[in-house]
């Protein structure tokens, strides 16, 4: 199994905790992890690893106690963002760093392009990202130029000889101001309440 599996089977085990809680006895402690898991919850892990239901009951012998003491998504997320704020804003680090959506060059007429040389001039602007579930954010917003061509690429769009191209999709965020982006899920929020005003 790989490390990623391994760290997927750890994640989904964690989520899965209260499901794995419901059926055991009243007598089993809810802060420490079951030693069984239920049927259902064996059936799901073996298909989705594609491994034995011998090899769950391994995994979870093994990494039982880390799966259920993992933190929450909004706990880790904070403890994330503090770590960010203390110890990397001033080395220029934050969690929300914008990047353009391509690392080489996609000028067809670009000599660059060709060679898929990696696009690595870059300019770095401070923005403000808003988000539907954790209010505003500082982040970084990476431009990256190609030495070739002179193509500046943005996270949303890409600029050449003064013609601004974007990129195809709804990208999330989307820049609504020379410093400022909103997360694509409080856009389509604040689209839906002014249809109900």
């Amino acid at each position: 199994m790989s490390l990623l599996d391994l760290t997927r089977f750890i994640h989904c085990t964690h989520l899965l905790k209260d499901d794995i809680c419901l059926p055991q006895p009243r007598t089993v402690p809810l802060n420490i992890a079951s030693d069984t898991l239920p049927p259902a919850i064996i059936t799901f892990l073996t298909q989705s690893f594609t491994i034995s239901s011998d090899a769950v009951h391994y995994l979870w012998a093994i990494m039982k106690d880390l799966a259920w003491t993992l933190p929450g998504t909004v706990e880790e997320q904070g403890d994330e963002e503090a770590a960010f704020e203390i110890h990397g804003h001033h080395l220029g680090l934050t969690a929300h760093v914008l990047y353009p959506p391509v690392k080489t060059c996609i000028n067809s007429e670009c000599a660059a392009q060709a060679l898929s040389a990696s696009l690595k001039q870059e300019e770095q602007w401070c923005v403000v990202i808003f988000t539907h579930a954790n209010g505003a954010h500082h982040a970084w917003s990476v431009h990256l130029k190609c030495q070739v061509c002179h193509t500046n690429y943005h996270h949303n769009y890409a600029v050449k000889d003064k013609t601004q191209t974007y990129y195809g999709g709804m990208p999330s965020p989307i820049q609504v101001a020379e410093h400022q982006f909103v997360e694509l899920e409080l856009a389509m929020q604040w689209v839906d309440l002014m249809q109900i005003v």
